[in-house]
């Protein structure tokens, strides 16, 4: 009755490591419901489910949250951790938002600024060519005029 106990539990666990493994990787879920030699191969060797299950829980992902199994995991440990993180997801894309917002506004308005000015020299320039033919001074503007050509 010990024995059959035991068995009992080994093949409750087995059941349980082939059910995580169909979880965890769908190809070879896939190809485990296809062939069923694959899956008895795989119940029959634990050497073999031991290496199966290193490979599917050795997978890696990437982005700015862990997988939803993960993140209910960190949830049971952190309570409120997922709010938290999206919180401060939100908050960074807003900061990110307002960087830009004022990157772009000093753009303008440096390059307003820049305009103004040419447009100062310009005029200035041209004042001074008008009041110097007044004058009567004629090479002084006929230089000037030839400076303001170049531009």
């Amino acid at each position: 009755m010990s024995n059959k106990g035991v068995t009992q539990e080994d093949s409750q666990a087995v059941d349980r490591e082939i059910a995580e493994i169909k979880e965890a990787d769908i190809g070879l879920s896939i190809v485990m419901d296809d062939n069923p030699d694959i899956e008895k191969f795989v119940r029959e060797n634990p050497d073999e489910r031991r290496k199966i299950m290193a490979r599917v829980q050795s997978a890696q992902y990437s982005g700015p949250f862990p997988l939803p199994t993960h993140l209910e995991h960190y949830e049971r440990i952190y309570p409120g951790f997922t709010e938290k993180s999206f919180g401060q997801m939100e908050e960074n894309a807003a900061r990110e938002e307002r960087i830009i917002t004022t990157a772009q506004a000093n753009e303008y308005n440096e390059s307003k600024w820049n305009r103004n000015a040419a447009f100062g020299v310009v005029f200035l320039v041209l004042a001074a060519i008008v009041y110097l033919a007044d004058r009567g001074h004629v090479a002084v503007p006929i230089a000037l005029s030839g400076v303001c050509n170049c531009c």
